[in-house]
């Protein structure tokens, strides 16, 4: 029964003595990206398990002419994985690993301004709604999917549940 089982899932998260909540006091940087997707990305499929199940199954190196472009972009925010949001995404390559990107999400074209930095198998980025904040509303990972997708996890400040994005290239851009 649909019910038992929802009262046994319960009961395991109010009677677990494990530490459930996971605070980073470091910022995002190339020794702990790795690790911190990891846990995102269990967090993301245990929540959504009934959801989105063959993300992040393969990815590709990532190298800087392959992440320099203009892609659309569709995701779901925490929480309401039904609930999905689209608009587009464009992300310059400088110093050949730093990155910046500037999103423009829904009808509104809502901005969101991201800056961050590449690994050969990550992009991570600090995002604000606005492009002079002095602090990050969040951050998010992508992996690479194949040459003209990307997939990734964010998180905002104060949430506990990630949110998806995916990001499938319209052109490249210029040096």
């Amino acid at each position: 029964m649909w019910w038992k089982n929802l009262i046994d899932k319960t009961k395991n998260i109010f009677q677990s003595e494990e530490e459930d909540v996971v605070v980073w006091e470091e910022g995002l940087n190339a020794e702990n990206v790795a690790e911190r997707f990891e846990l995102i990305k269990q967090s993301y499929l245990s929540a959504y398990d009934h959801y989105n199940k063959d993300i992040f199954k393969s990815h590709i190196k990532i190298a800087p002419e392959l992440v320099k472009g203009n892609y659309a972009v569709e995701g779901h925010n925490p929480v309401e994985a039904e609930n999905s949001y689209f608009g587009h995404i464009s992300i310059r390559v400088y110093d050949h690993n730093l990155v910046d990107a500037t999103w423009k999400i829904g009808f509104s074209e809502q901005g969101q301004y991201g800056s961050g930095f590449m690994t050969d198998e990550y992009i991570a980025m600090n995002f604000s709604s606005s492009p002079i904040a002095e602090s990050a509303d969040g951050f998010v990972i992508f992996k690479m999917k194949d040459r003209e997708t990307l997939e990734g996890l964010w998180l905002e400040s104060g949430c506990f549940l990630p949110g998806y994005e995916i990001c499938k290239l319209k052109n490249r851009l210029e040096d």
